[in-house]
């Protein structure tokens, strides 16, 4: 038997109804099985009427969300902001994914590149070396490990002379600090500010943080890409206000040209999610070309202005974009050099 209440809205539910016909919850007649779960979750995600296929699906048509939104069409579609986050951790977690087994290949074909591995390589197999006895090991073997040995102690002894200029990173009155690889990349950050006399306080912290940056560039990138989603969100309330001002005489409320450029950069972060998918040359430019289109077809419609003016606008945009997005990788690349 069914309720004889809505669980949802408390409205009376007559003998055999599928669904209230107050709020339209589907009624449950009994527990389902996990079958039933999983089949929910496949109609709710791949239905030809699902929030999320129609959103994609009306995405692809320049401005028609956006307009079916202000028409006051809201409930079959995702929220623009919602469908602009999601789409943007998707594309945030590709991109960090992609980045992470490229390091981790370049890791690998670089060997022993990297100063503080070679450093403790070369102890590990150096006293190794010594713990056995020549006459225990067979002729291959002791030729084996020698060649290796040199080949890190090569390494080592390089960037053991090699110096830095760690005056390029502070700004210290001297005209220059040489300092051995093996002290900037080995010695605690603390014992090399002592060391060397470093003494002012911004000195000092620009100094840890560059050193930390170029021994852990691939962390950095990471946390710079963790922060990105807040510059995104930041920065589309400043394109609005850039828009707001190029069609000030539309008279259109801050909200409309908000929710207009969610719509645009979610369109934006598909195609960037293609790219990343599949990073080709030719393949960007078209991808490029179609984002374009769509950015002039979208203003076209929404803001009914002629195609000169249109155009004319498009590109007056771009520049505010550019210029803008610009600032806030600077701000962001800065804040996140600082608090890394």
């Amino acid at each position: 038997m069914p309720p004889s209440l809505c669980p949802t809205c408390n409205h009376s539910v007559g003998q055999g109804a599928k669904y209230c016909p107050s709020c339209g919850e589907k009624i449950f007649y009994r527990q389902k099985s996990i079958w039933f779960f999983l089949s929910d979750i496949f109609d709710s995600i791949f239905s030809l009427n699902s929030k999320l296929f129609l959103s994609f699906y009306h995405l692809m048509i320049p401005a028609k969300l956006t307009l079916e939104y202000f028409k006051g069409v809201r409930k079959k579609y995702y929220s623009p902001f919602r469908f602009f986050f999601v789409s943007l951790v998707v594309v945030l977690a590709t991109i960090k994914l992609a980045n992470q087994n490229k390091s981790t290949l370049e890791l690998k074909l670089n060997g022993f590149e990297n100063t503080e591995t070679a450093f403790a390589l070369y102890d590990l197999v150096d006293s190794a070396h010594y713990s056995f006895r020549q006459d225990q090991l067979l002729k291959e073997e002791a030729e084996l490990i020698n060649a290796y040995s040199q080949h890190i102690k090569s390494i080592v002894q390089a960037d053991t002379n090699d110096m830095m200029d760690i005056s390029n990173f502070i700004f210290d009155d001297r005209d220059s600090i040489m300092v051995p690889m093996r002290d900037a990349f080995g010695l605690p950050i603390d014992s090399l500010i002592s060391r060397y006399h470093i003494t002012g306080f911004w000195d000092q912290v620009f100094l840890e943080q560059t050193l930390k940056v170029m021994k852990q560039k691939e962390d950095l990138a990471q946390y710079i890409f963790g922060k990105l989603s807040w510059m995104f969100i930041i920065l589309v309330p400043l394109l609005a206000f850039c828009s707001k001002l190029l069609y000030w005489r539309s008279r259109r409320w801050m909200v409309e040209h908000i929710v207009f450029l969610f719509h645009l950069c979610t369109f934006a972060l598909l195609l960037v999610l293609l790219q990343e998918l599949w990073s080709n040359a030719l393949f960007v430019r078209v991808l490029l070309i179609i984002f374009l289109l769509y950015f002039l077809f979208a203003l076209k419609r929404f803001y009914g202005q002629t195609w000169p003016m249109t155009i004319f606008k498009m590109l007056l945009l771009i520049v505010c974009f550019s210029i803008l997005g610009g600032i806030l990788i600077v701000l962001t690349g800065l804040l996140s050099f600082l608090l890394f």
